[in-house]
C-alpha cells in the first residue's frame, strides 16, 4: 500500500486497525505508514486533495485515540490529528506530542479568529445622467447635449432611464425622437403631437403602409429596444414587397 500510494477511500482501513488492534508495534507501523503515505501514481498532478488530507486526519485521530499507541508513534501522529483531538494532547508530558498539538490548535485558533477577505465589489461603470432643462437651457446646444446620449447605450435599464429622460425634455425634437425605443416614443404624451407628424410624414396617405404599421407596433414588446426609425423601416420594407 505503501509504495503504491493510498486512495483517500482507504484510510479507513486504519481507522478500523484503531479500533481493534492491541498491539503496539502494529500501531507504530501504522503510524509510519500513515505520516509517510503518498498520493496513487494516477492522481491528477500527484497531489492529495482536500478530501485526501481530511480522511488522513481522520485516520490519525482514530491511531492516536487508542491507549496503546506508543509515544514514538504518537508524536509522528500529532502534526496531522484534527484540532479537536489535538487539543486533547496540548497537556503531553512528551514535548513532542505536545509542542505538536499546541501548534495544530493555535493555527485552527488563528484560523478562525482571521476574518475572511471582502468579496471584492465589481465597480459599475459610472453612466451619465441626462442634465435637466433648467441645465439644458443654459447650454449653448441643448439638442446636442440630449443628441449625445443616442444610440442608447449601457444596460437595459439604463437605457429605459436615458430614452425617458430625453422623452420628458422639451427640448426633443423629432429627429431625437426617432432614434429612442419605439414604444417609449410611441406612448409618450408630452410629445404626441410630434410622433404624430412624424407618422404622417412618413408614412402619408399610404393605406398599405399604415396597415403594416399598425400591425408592426401591436407585435413590439413593452422593453423592445427597436427605435421608432427602425420600426419604420421595417414598415416601409414591409409594405413595399407586400
Amino acid at each position: 500500500m505503501k509504495e503504491k500510494g493510498i486512495h483517500k477511500g482507504n484510510w479507513s482501513v486504519f481507522e478500523h486497525l484503531a479500533a481493534m488492534c492491541i498491539t503496539p508495534s502494529l500501531l507504530q507501523d501504522a503510524a509510519e505508514c500513515l505520516t509517510t503515505a503518498t498520493v496513487p501514481a494516477w492522481y491528477r498532478n500527484r497531489r492529495p486533495d482536500a478530501e485526501w488530507l481530511t480522511s488522513r486526519s481522520k485516520a490519525a485521530d482514530a491511531l492516536a485515540g487508542n491507549p496503546l499507541c506508543p509515544v514514538d508513534a504518537l508524536a509522528a501522529l500529532a502534526p496531522l490529528l484534527t484540532p479537536v483531538t489535538a487539543e486533547r494532547f496540548t497537556e503531553h508530558p512528551d514535548a513532542r506530542v505536545r509542542e505538536a498539538a499546541v501548534h495544530t490548535v493555535t493555527t485552527e485558533v488563528e484560523r478562525v479568529a482571521t476574518p475572511a477577505p471582502a468579496p471584492v465589489a465589481r465597480k459599475q461603470p459610472v453612466r451619465p445622467a441626462v442634465p435637466s432643462d433648467d441645465v439644458l437651457a443654459d447650454s449653448s446646444d441643448p439638442r446636442a447635449v440630449l443628441a449625445g446620449f443616442l444610440p442608447l447605450k449601457g444596460l437595459a435599464d439604463y437605457k429605459r432611464e436615458v430614452a425617458r429622460a430625453i422623452l420628458a425634455s422639451r427640448f426633443t425634437d423629432a429627429g431625437l425622437l426617432r432614434e429612442l425605443p419605439a414604444p417609449l416614443t410611441l406612448t409618450s404624451a408630452h410629445h404626441a403631437p410630434a410622433v404624430a407628424g412624424l407618422l404622417q410624414s412618413e408614412l402619408g396617405d399610404d393605406a398599405k403602409a399604415w396597415e403594416a404599421f399598425e400591425t408592426a407596433v401591436a407585435r413590439l414588446s413593452a422593453n423592445t429596444t427597436k427605435t421608432l426609425a427602425k420600426l419604420l423601416a421595417d414598415v416601409r420594407s414591409s409594405s413595399s414587397s407586400g
